[in-house]
């Protein structure tokens, strides 16, 4: 079985350049999240995705080219092993089953904090966490540690840390 890996490897996708470099400035200053490719299109954003193959995907409802639910679907048929995290302009229950429809595993509003972002980018690509406890990713309006998670699966080609059966 393969070894769980250290780092979280992360495509971000956003088309605002203030709003990208931020999330991209958090993403970065923690230890254990490598940002592989930053995109400011849909069509950007695929290619970076299949060209570096991360580990998570974090998309914005408002790319160009394809939009965010567009690029969802096409990096889960074409790199399936990653995991997206859609960020939406409005915490909508239409955009949230849109988004899980084209195969996002996480959904956050653009008005979240930055903490909450970081959190989710480790929540979906460690589901139950490095010590099996932690909950996936959450619904709008359900904070971390709500109790409100969405069920989850190990990332692919990786074994759960904990004894616990998935």
């Amino acid at each position: 079985m393969a070894e769980v890996p250290t780092d979280v490897r992360v495509l971000l996708a956003e088309e605002q350049s203030l709003f990208r470099e931020s999330i991209r400035l958090a993403l970065e200053s923690e230890p254990d999240i490598t940002v592989v490719a930053v995109a400011d299109s849909g069509l950007r954003a695929v290619a970076e995705a299949e060209r570096h193959q991360p580990d998570v995907a974090v998309l914005s409802d408002g790319l160009t080219g394809l939009d965010g639910i567009q690029v969802t679907f096409v990096i889960r048929e074409r790199v399936p092993q990653c995991r997206i995290l859609f960020l939406a302009g409005a915490e909508d229950q239409t955009s949230l089953m849109a988004a899980l429809e084209a195969g996002a595993v996480g959904y956050l509003a653009k008005n979240c904090r930055l903490s909450e972002l970081v959190d989710a980018t480790r929540a979906i690509h460690w589901p139950c966490g490095r010590n099996g406890t932690a909950a996936c990713a959450w619904s709008p309006g359900s904070p971390p540690g709500s109790g409100r998670s969405w069920p989850c699966s190990p990332p692919a080609g990786t074994t759960r840390p904990s004894p616990t059966p998935w």
